[in-house]
């Protein structure tokens, strides 16, 4: 678990690489050489951040904020499970803006993780058989939690993580299906609830990039080491209130399929704080065109302070498939929020009884 949520934060935070530039004075650079001077900044810079999908940190922001919101989607409901009196399971959901951003060769612009443990109750058993004019028997309350604090050193990464998730849906089954567990119709339910998702994480690393003699032309070459100290803290938190109806089918007894649509109405924002604690490189120029030794400065630099709200509302579709042996159930759901190139996905275990 803790590997798999260290790659999500690494690579999240491999993303706020590309947002680091390289500001250089070529006052004392000949002018006939300065736009290959330029161009070999701008490849350096490139090479920091090699590999590196990105996007702007504005639009980072909010694509954390959609992705944050999304993530637990499917991981802290149930929508097919069969059981007498009450469900306890663990789930992992992740969430994605696909995005992409052709001038920064990017197909990601945000992502989000939400883990959890799961307890669900049928309301039947600790409520009378009416309850607000509704039948307890079709009624169950699902309630997730998770949260973790973790440290990660990867090269010369250091990342820290705090994930806080919690909610509480409620689930009823409004038509009842028809046909039995060896082929039937599971009827359709309607859910909502609260879900809260905050993930606050913190990197350090290192930049030291070295070049050795290289040739800008004229016969003349640059050396030097550009180093930097990046260091950036991103925070998100979201709130989420799903209104879904969903219906399902079983087959042979242990597979199932559901379907449904949902929209959610959402809360919160992203905030990104960086600093690069970029030291002043010297960059030394020779022979040819520079004559003698002539030195140019570079100043790595770096900004992450935006702050992005979630979208407001999403309108989504998801699907799901649930593999179940006696009192256990295997589960995969994917989402995705209509017009946008938003996309989650979730897998658990859980146990009926």
């Amino acid at each position: 678990m803790k590997f798999l949520l260290s790659l999500l934060f690494i690579y999240s935070i491999q993303i706020q690489a590309q947002i680091f530039r390289l500001n250089v004075d070529t006052t004392n650079i000949p002018p006939q050489l300065r736009p290959t001077f330029n161009q070999l900044i701008q490849d350096t810079e490139n090479n920091i951040n090699q590999d590196i999908p990105a996007n702007s940190p504005q639009r980072l922001m909010k694509g954390m904020a959609d992705s944050s919101a999304m993530a637990g989607k499917g991981q802290s409901n149930d929508y097919i499970t069969h059981f007498d009196a009450f469900v306890v399971g663990a789930g992992l959901g992740i969430g994605a803006d696909l995005t992409e951003n052709k001038e920064l060769d990017s197909d990601l612009s945000g992502a989000g993780v939400q883990a959890g443990a799961l307890l669900g109750l049928n309301t039947a058993k600790f409520l009378p058989e009416k309850f607000l004019g509704l039948d307890t028997e079709r009624l169950n309350l699902m309630m997730n939690f998770f949260t973790m604090d973790f440290d990660r050193k990867a090269d010369d990464s250091t990342v820290g993580a705090n994930l806080l998730s919690m909610g509480a849906i409620l689930s009823y089954k409004m038509i009842e299906g028809k046909g039995n567990r060896l082929l039937g119709w599971d009827g359709v339910r309607i859910h909502t609830g609260y879900q809260y998702n905050s993930t606050k994480f913190n990197f350090t690393t290192k930049i030291n990039e070295v070049l050795a003699n290289e040739d800008i032309g004229g016969g003349s070459s640059v050396s030097g080491t550009i180093t930097g100290s990046p260091q950036a803290e991103v925070d998100v938190a979201t709130s989420s209130i799903p209104i879904e109806l969903s219906t399902g089918f079983n087959f042979l007894y242990f597979i199932s399929f559901y379907t449904g649509i949902g929209v959610d109405l959402n809360h919160g924002q992203a905030k990104g704080v960086g600093k690069l604690n970029g030291d002043t490189s010297t960059l030394t120029c020779t022979g040819g065109v520079c004559g003698g030794v002539v030195n140019a400065t570079v100043t790595p630099e770096s900004d992450i302070n935006y702050t992005e709200k979630v979208q407001p509302t999403f309108t989504r579709g998801f699907v799901g498939f649930q593999f179940s042996v006696p009192y256990v159930r295997i589960f995969v759901h994917a989402n995705h929020a209509f017009g946008t190139e938003l996309y989650s996905a979730s897998t658990g275990l859980r146990l009926a009884f």
